[in-house]
């Protein structure tokens, strides 16, 4: 999920694109798991980070 954070905070890639990358066969699944992980959903912990830049 460190990985997956990365890509969604700094390279700012598409959840369904990170999802992919870690081969899970959906985004549902992939965001399921994301949250149980790290406490926030993947559109959240993009939108809790620092803007690019800081």
């Amino acid at each position: 999920m460190r990985l997956a954070s990365q890509w969604l905070i700094h390279d700012r890639l598409p959840i369904e694109a990170v999802a992919l990358r870690l081969g899970y066969t959906s985004q549902a699944a992939f965001s399921r798991a994301f949250k149980r992980t790290t406490g926030l959903p993947p559109g959240a912990s993009r939108k809790s980070a620092p803007p690019a830049g800081s």
